[in-house]
């Protein structure tokens, strides 16, 4: 069920996920969702829908979605944590994931392994090794002589 948004038409009673829930970048207030030290920098909802279809989990990737608070990060995905038993009205997991918080966290530890990140690391680095090491400017000497000055007749 892993698949694009025309395949799946309803996905009414799944898990949203935005960028923005993983985002070390941003505080708790604005919307991330776990703690700081295990958040990523700059997750893209791209990143999480790779990891989500990895880990098996029947999702959706929605490219025109936005987090109100997040407008220039677009795109979430769509998860399906549960399934509706109409039988007995119970919540059955799809998932080995039993909570929403618990998938957000393992996104984040693979988050980082991630070959476009490895990739996109190793050209910064790359980057950064070319550039010469700048000298700080020296600051300019003042004058040191605090107070007034005096009036010399």
């Amino acid at each position: 069920m892993m698949s694009s948004p025309s395949a799946v038409t309803d996905t009414k009673g799944w898990s949203t996920i935005y960028p923005i829930y993983i985002d070390a970048g941003r505080a708790y207030d604005d919307g991330r969702r776990i703690a700081k030290d295990k958040a990523v920098s700059n997750p893209t909802a791209a990143e999480i829908y790779d990891i989500c279809y990895h880990l098996r989990v029947p999702c959706v990737f929605m490219r025109d979605k936005k987090h109100p608070r997040d407008q220039y990060n677009p795109g979430c995905v769509k998860v399906k944590l549960f399934e509706l038993d109409e039988d007995t009205d119970s919540k059955q997991p799809t998932t080995k994931f039993l909570r929403k918080k618990d998938l957000l966290i393992e996104v984040c530890t693979l988050v980082p392994k991630l070959e476009s990140r490895i990739k996109k690391a190793a050209e910064a680095a790359k980057e950064a090794a070319k550039k010469p090491a700048e000298q700080p400017k020296q600051q300019k000497k003042s004058n040191q002589q605090g107070g007034k000055k005096k009036n010399k007749k």
